[in-house]
């Protein structure tokens, strides 16, 4: 096992209710970086168009959204993911509740499998997940596509 790959794994396969529920807390803090987004796509409009014009265009029909915001939050949200799989194989509820994605050879995942992970889960709606109930090896669509495993880390 070499220097980046995590040595306190275990090979026992994490249960489906630990990576929901490392899911929902994730999901909080994506859901406030996305805040931070619209809030900073709000202040870039004021600044380009005024406070009034903006008002009058927002009345008229105008909406804030546009493929530059989703682009961001896409980009932002896939960043959240690739940087903690990628340095510690663990998100912040995946360390809550002792869960670790690794490769086949036990070792953080590349950033090529980190986008093949997100795109499968995002691709999925997530519902990747529920594959874990009927696959022999308890892998989740994600962790089959990007050739890795969710494991119980040991305590």
């Amino acid at each position: 096992m070499d220097s980046s790959s995590p040595s306190n794994t275990a090979l026992l396969s994490a249960p489906l209710w630990r990576i929901c529920a490392a899911n929902v807390y994730d999901f909080f803090l994506v859901a406030a970086l996305w805040l931070s987004i619209g809030l900073l796509n709000l202040v870039i409009q004021l600044g380009v168009y005024g406070s009034t014009p903006l008002m009058r265009m927002i009345e008229s029909g105008y909406v804030l959204d546009g493929l530059g915001l989703y682009g961001t939050l896409l980009v932002t949200t896939y960043g959240f993911f690739m940087l903690f799989w990628s340095r510690s194989g663990q998100t912040p509820g995946m360390k809550a509740w002792r869960i670790i994605v690794l490769n086949q050879q036990q070792q953080l995942l590349s950033p090529a499998q980190c986008l093949i992970r997100f795109s499968t889960a995002l691709f999925t709606l997530g519902l990747g997940n529920l594959w874990r109930m009927i696959n022999c090896n308890s892998r989740s669509l994600q962790d089959v596509a990007s050739k890795t495993y969710t494991t119980m880390t040991a305590k």
